[in-house]
């Protein structure tokens, strides 16, 4: 009978026995970049294994930084411009050098320094970079394999390169790779859908970011596309430049 106890109760303790622990990167930004960003890239974050924690400093105060400091072991801060550099180190600045966690700064609208290692070898820094400037579904995943190759000691070269875009094309959701890096392809793919159509269609050109399509904000580009489209029209959505290549033209932009 004592047996049996015993062994109903080292059963009971395995099946309350806390799960494995998941490797967390904590990401501080601002409401400068908007939030479905950083749902998106928690989702990709998600299917690698990997808890993606993050919070904007002017939403959640020095509560949320310390939320997502909390247990994490890497740290990417994500603060495009001067002015949101000044409101996070204000907001979290002390948290951050208390945390003394390795990372990178990531600051996409300030050349030339965009990119800022915090404890990362350079060469890791920069392939974080790549990930996170390139965007898409894609690059979210690989930045969290990369991380979490990197955060487990395993070989993060084995991790796939990040995907650009071309720099400068046009965008349609309803092509399989998602953008032409030229209009004579774009229009012909376009005359193949709508046969005949593009004969006299009246042209209305929209020009964009591409960080609408690293960030995954396509909403109202798809609808706009969509509402050119009923109405006979052939939309031509461009952006000129990629901001991966933007940055590849400053020259060095590690501090």
């Amino acid at each position: 009978m004592a047996r049996w106890i015993w062994m109903m109760a080292a059963l009971c303790c395995a099946l309350v026995a806390p799960a494995a622990a998941v490797d967390k990167v904590a990401l501080i930004s601002s409401t400068m970049v908007l939030e479905r960003k950083f749902k998106l890239m928690q989702e990709a974050a998600r299917a690698q294994g990997v808890e993606l924690a993050w919070t904007q400093v002017d939403a959640e105060g020095e509560k949320g930084v310390a939320r997502v400091l909390d247990g994490a072991r890497l740290l990417i801060v994500d603060a495009p411009r001067s002015d949101d550099q000044a409101l996070i180190e204000r907001v979290a600045g002390a948290q951050i050098r208390a945390a003394r966690l390795p990372g990178v700064g990531i600051h996409v609208m300030s050349p030339p320094v965009r990119l800022r290692p915090m404890g990362l070898p350079p060469a890791q820094a920069q392939r974080v970079f790549d990930y996170y400037v390139g965007g898409m579904r894609v690059n979210h995943e690989r930045l969290f394999q990369y991380l979490r190759a990197v955060l487990q000691g395993t070989d993060p070269a084995a991790v796939p390169e990040p995907v650009a875009l071309p720099n400068g094309g046009i965008y349609h959701p309803a092509y399989d790779k998602g953008v032409f890096a030229d209009l004579r392809s774009y229009l012909a793919w376009w005359q193949g859908r709508k046969v005949g159509a593009a004969q006299g269609a009246p042209v209305v050109g929209m020009e964009m970011s591409s960080s609408y399509l690293s960030d995954g904000q396509t909403r109202v580009l798809d609808e706009t596309i969509a509402a050119l489209e009923a109405r006979g029209a052939l939309p031509l959505v461009f952006y000129r430049s990629s901001r991966v290549a933007r940055a590849a033209a400053d020259g060095p932009k590690i501090r």
